[in-house]
């Protein structure tokens, strides 16, 4: 596949499905799952994901891979179709799976449908998490609806868990925002929602400094903000 040979891959990983037998046979299609869907083979695509079907219980990981392959393949519609097929057929929820819709839609700016996910996950009884707000943060920030990223940033860090970070991009924005904008008392609540949890990390001063200095958005903004989602 790196080499460019996708034909050549494809009989290879035909070759692979013979030998996914016995209890490793759920991750191995998992992953050939994926690896088809970086070929751009939809139709080997659905005839592993009717192989696992046929196979008894269906895992949340095996509709987080089918998810994953055909967002690849960018057919929102079947990823739509599948999700609602998790909601129909799940026994035990994993808010992983809607989370991960929710990116999905907001990395294709459909922000309204990846607000109708959350209130369905209220109705049901079910809480989002603070990935569930660090994803929807990130959209508004992508598509320039600050004051609701700031507010969205702000639930993440309060639902959040010890050693997580909030993505990068979007506190970075967020932080931008509030400085433009002289709202310095905003900036410091979330410095300090950061602070009173653990996770306000030297990296993130660091670009706060730069931010404050006019530098947001420089080539060292961006080398330090790439270093700190590599190793966050």
């Amino acid at each position: 596949m790196k080499a460019g040979d996708v034909e050549k891959a494809s009989e290879v990983l035909k070759k692979c499905e013979h030998l996914s037998k016995g209890k490793n046979a759920r991750l191995a299609n998992e992953f050939m799952l994926s690896l088809y869907a970086s070929m751009g083979k939809k139709n080997d695509v659905f005839r592993i994901w009717s192989k696992i079907k046929n196979n008894g219980k269906v895992y949340s990981s095996s509709y987080h891979s089918m998810i994953s392959g055909l967002e690849k393949l960018d057919d929102i519609d079947s990823v739509e179709k599948i999700f609602a097929e998790w909601e129909e057929n799940h026994v035990y929820f994993d808010i992983r799976v809607p989370n991960f819709l929710i990116a999905i839609y907001c990395r294709k700016s459909h922000l309204d449908k990846a607000e109708s996910i959350i209130e369905r996950l209220y109705q049901s009884g079910k809480r989002p998490n603070y990935r569930t707000w660090d994803h929807l943060a990130l959209g508004y920030c992508s598509n320039d609806q600050m004051e609701k990223a700031v507010e969205t940033l702000k639930k993440a860090i309060l639902a959040s868990v010890p050693q997580w970070k909030p993505l990068i991009r979007s506190w970075a924005s967020c932080v931008n925002y509030l400085q433009s904008n002289g709202e310095a008392k905003r900036e410091k609540e979330i410095k300090r929602l950061l602070e009173e949890r653990g996770i306000f990390a030297k990296g993130y001063e660091k670009l706060e400094n730069y931010i404050r200095n006019g530098k947001y958005g420089s080539e060292e903004f961006n080398e330090t903000e790439e270093q700190l989602e590599e190793t966050g």
